[in-house]
């Protein structure tokens, strides 16, 4: 299928929290974050995930979690290539 697993890209659309997953360093800031946040750097630090940027408006996911209006929903729709099936 031409898929590679030995890296799961997460698409996050915060360029803050990318850069603290990707820098290993520890800032007060950063100190109280959450356990699933310190799961994900953790295998960022060992390559088994990588995080990439994806805008706000291309978050796909979006179909399944929130109300859309119709040309949003068609997009997304057509972007994870689903079926049209009439009953």
């Amino acid at each position: 299928m031409g898929i590679s697993l030995r890296t799961i890209p997460i698409k996050y659309d915060n360029k803050s929290v990318i850069d603290i997953a990707k820098n290993l360093v520890q800032y007060s800031r950063t100190k109280l974050i959450e356990v699933h946040h310190h799961f994900i750097q953790d295998h960022v630090k060992k390559g088994n995930a990588i995080l990439e940027f994806a805008p706000i408006d291309l978050q796909l996911a979006d179909i399944f979690t929130k109300p859309l209006s119709e040309d949003h929903f068609n997009f997304i729709h057509q972007e994870l290539e689903m079926l049209d099936f009439d009953a």
